[in-house]
């Protein structure tokens, strides 16, 4: 069960991390809403409207994701619908006393993640301006909003609110980390590569049976010698790196030098 659960929870490894995250929402979004909002909406007396809204929003999630699988990401729609979703039934559920804006929370994370640059912050602002928006309105047209008819259905909805929100939050988070952690490792890995073959490189320069030096074309200053250059020219590499072959006397003639830099 915790194995399933977990591969159900992970991105496939060949997707960039975000079209992966994405991915996950897409599924975890549709079971939230047809498992658990839907189911725990109908135990309350709530207007079905919320639930009806709430189900086509799971099935949307669904759609995404069968797009997603066949590589068409359409992240803009995915934050569209969640806004819309809330907005709609924001004043059916009770406005600012219910648990609609819990679900704020997770969507603001939604830009952050998958938008860059000036859309990343734009996004953030109309996600802020739009649940401000709705509490100004609720306080000057109270009459908009439908109240819980119990304590039960209120506490119940904060429940599942929370809930809902908390392990959202919580799923973005954890793949972003997980995500992070993963291309962390790569990252070191690759570099250790490097430095390996770096070191090789390095090596076999340094011991290659012809003298050689490595000059920089722009300067025409001494990058490296190897051992054999050394050994022939008697000069230690302190004395050499760092200067022109001018310096010393390197060519016999100008012209020989001259030759040298043009080809």
């Amino acid at each position: 069960m915790i194995s399933r659960l977990r591969r159900f929870l992970t991105p496939p490894g060949d997707l960039e991390p975000q079209q992966g995250i994405f991915l996950v929402l897409c599924r975890v979004g549709a079971v939230l809403c047809l498992g658990v909002v839907i189911p725990v909406n109908l135990v309350q007396d709530l207007p079905r409207v919320i639930s009806v809204l709430v189900g086509l929003f799971g099935l949307f999630c669904i759609w995404l994701y069968r797009r997603a699988v066949r590589g068409s990401f359409h992240v803009v729609s995915l934050m569209v619908a969640l806004l819309v979703l809330l907005d709609l039934v924001y004043f059916p559920n009770a406005g600012s006393i219910g648990s609609v804006l819990f679900y704020f929370f997770p969507l603001i994370l939604l830009p952050i993640v998958f938008l860059n640059g000036p859309a990343r912050y734009t996004g953030v602002a109309i996600v802020m301006v739009n649940w401000s928006a709705l509490l100004v309105l609720e306080g000057l047209v109270p009459g908009l909003v439908t109240p819980f008819k119990s304590v039960f259905d209120r506490l119940l909805d904060l429940w599942t609110g929370m809930l809902v929100a908390s392990v959202a939050v919580i799923l973005v988070t954890t793949v972003v980390l997980s995500w992070y952690h993963r291309e962390r490792g790569r990252l070191k890995a690759t570099v250790a590569e490097l430095d390996a073959s770096r070191d090789q490189l390095a090596e076999l320069f340094r011991q290659h049976s012809d003298a050689v030096l490595v000059i920089d074309p722009e300067t025409r200053t001494v990058l490296q010698v190897n051992d054999k250059f050394i050994r022939l020219s008697g000069v230690s590499a302190e004395e050499i790196v760092g200067r022109t072959t001018r310096d010393f006397n390197l060519w016999r003639h100008q012209s020989d030098r001259d030759r040298f830099y043009e080809q």
